[in-house]
């Protein structure tokens, strides 16, 4: 799994808004079976949970987890 402490500390994120973020980012690769080795899947995870984060201030990692799940499923 990606280590993406770096990319939140830089996108602006405190030490509780990391932690959540980081879950939200492992429970989604997990459900999505995104392991290591999976760069770009492991990328796309966390772009996308940035990004939710971001625009719409959540910060709830079962929110952003289920989010990027429901999205991945979209056209399905």
């Amino acid at each position: 799994m990606m280590r993406l402490s770096d990319t939140f500390v830089a996108e602006g994120f405190g030490p509780d808004a990391i932690e959540a973020l980081h879950t939200a980012y492992k429970e989604a690769c997990n459900a999505l079976h995104v392991y290591a080795g999976d760069r770009p899947g492991q990328e796309a995870v966390a772009a996308r949970v940035i990004d939710l984060a971001t625009t719409t201030g959540v910060l709830d990692p079962k929110a952003l987890r289920d989010r990027v799940l429901l999205e991945s499923r979209v056209g399905v």
